[in-house]
């Protein structure tokens, strides 16, 4: 564990501090389990707003830039049947894009799959 004397100055520093630096020294990843694959492409505008919803979170990902790789993105469009890019998984299961991702923010439910 810590220790004794790490909780000790822990108390000296605000919470939300505290809370940050505990999750960067033990990986926490917010609380959040789930392992989180994001394919992109440049200047793709979903791309970005799926990415910074993630980071919003405080979720890390795997980010696969798709960009200049054709035969892995036609590998990726079989094994999943969507045309574009992002393309996210959550735990292996594909969520869909942005916009899927958005709606499970939007209902609460975003939380639940990447805490699992």
């Amino acid at each position: 564990g810590f220790g004794e004397t790490a909780w000790l100055y822990l108390d000296l520093i605000p919470a939300t501090l505290a809370q940050k630096y505990l999750c960067i020294f033990c990986s926490c990843n917010n609380g959040f389990m789930a392992k989180v694959v994001v394919y992109s492409k440049d200047y793709c505008p979903y791309c970005d707003r799926a990415k910074s919803l993630l980071k919003s979170k405080g979720v890390s990902f795997e980010e696969i830039n798709l960009e200049g790789q054709m035969e892995k993105f036609v590998e990726l469009k079989q094994k999943t049947g969507m045309m574009t890019v992002p393309q996210i998984f959550i735990n292996d299961q594909l969520v869909g894009g942005y916009t899927e991702l958005a709606e499970l923010e939007s209902k609460g439910e975003l939380d639940t799959l990447l805490k699992s």
